[in-house]
Order: C-alpha cells, then structure tokens, then sequence
C-alpha cells in the first residue's frame, strides 16, 4: 500500500503557491518529452540528481524518505515531482502555470478543440495500463492548454499510477476536487480523471 503522506504536503503547498520561477523550468520541459526507459519504473527520463536540484529551485517540498520506505515507494515520490514540475513548466511557456482551483487536469485537456479523440483515447489507455509514455502524451497535450491548471490534480494522478502497474485507489484526496473519499470507501484519481475528460469534452461539443 502506497503512503499518502507526501501527496498531502505537495497539495498543501500548492494550495498556497504556485512552483517557483527559474531556470529549472527550461529543464523540466525537456523532460516532458522523454518518457523514462521501459522497465525503470519511472514516468520520465530524468535523473534523481536534476530532479532535486529543480525542485529546491522551484521551492517544491521533498519527500523525507523513512527507514521502511521501499524503492517503489521513493520511485512514487519521484514521478510525481517530475511531472508536477514539468506540467507547470510546459504551461508556463504559454503563459499558464499551476493555479489552485482552477480545471483539473482532466477538464483542461478535455476541452482542447484540436485534440483528436483518437489520440485522446491512446493516452488514457497508456495512463490506465500504467506504461510511462502515457504521461509524456498527457504532457504533450499540455503544450496546447491555454489556461491555468490546478496541478492538485496532476499530483494525485501521478500518485496513484505506479508505473507498469495499473492505477491504484488513494484514501485521502487533497486535491480540492473530485469526491471525498470516508474511512470505509477510496477513490481512483485515474477514473476521475476519465470522467472529467469526458464531461468537458461532451460539454464543448454540445456548445459547438
């Protein structure tokens, strides 16, 4: 069972704030176009060394790793600051970034006009099968937003989707979207985020 614990203080901070500006941005934006080896267990390719050395830059909180911490767990850690920080640097150079409450993710891509739907459907089957090119595409599909994304949402999907593995339910849900998990029921950030593709991209073809 992943622990949840990061994934609340990486929300609770972006709740509060946006990524910092900087340099690491022109960084992470390469990374969003390299989907991490097959079989190495993370989303992009990027190296632990200018994971962190883009994170101090960008003020993100890092995860304290326990004793107990198995490697899964730190590589869950690892994905999601990765793509979080490339998320915001891909929409920051469209002048958008991060904005807490605004669309989640899966409302912002959506409602792209020019996002084929086959191609949509290519990259929720890779995100749902776990494969690391899943969120290469979703970050690629970024590239056209023009809005500000609430990156919450971007965080718990990542959270929840260990890579070459299914996605997994979470039982807390920090992301000020989506239902609220109870003591006795979790919720799968990967279903919600179907869901919400769908309602925005229905709703944008109805008004077309």
């Amino acid at each position: 069972m992943t622990d949840e614990t990061y994934l609340g203080v990486l929300c609770a901070f972006l709740t509060e704030q946006a990524p910092a500006p900087g340099w690491w941005k022109d960084r992470a934006r390469r990374w969003a176009r390299s989907a991490g080896a097959p079989g190495s267990g993370y989303f992009l390719a990027v190296s632990p060394v200018d994971l962190f050395i883009a994170a101090h830059e960008a003020g993100l909180p890092v995860a304290h790793e326990q004793s107990g911490d198995d490697e899964r767990q730190q590589r869950v850690h690892d994905n999601v600051m990765a793509v979080v920080l490339a998320a915001h640097a891909v929409l920051a150079a469209r002048g958008w970034g991060h904005r807490a409450g605004g669309p989640s993710i899966g409302e912002a891509v959506g409602s792209l006009a020019g996002l084929p739907m086959g191609s949509l459907e290519v990259t929720l089957r890779c995100l749902m099968q776990g494969r690391p090119e899943g969120f290469k595409r979703l970050l690629f599909h970024c590239e056209t937003v023009t809005e500000c994304v609430d990156l919450r949402t971007v965080a718990a999907l990542a959270y929840s989707t260990p890579c070459t593995l299914k996605p997994t339910a979470l039982w807390t849900n920090p992301t000020g979207h989506g239902p609220e998990p109870t003591r006795y029921e979790s919720w799968v950030p990967m279903t919600e985020f179907a869901r919400s593709v769908w309602r925005s991209r229905n709703s944008r073809e109805q008004h077309e």
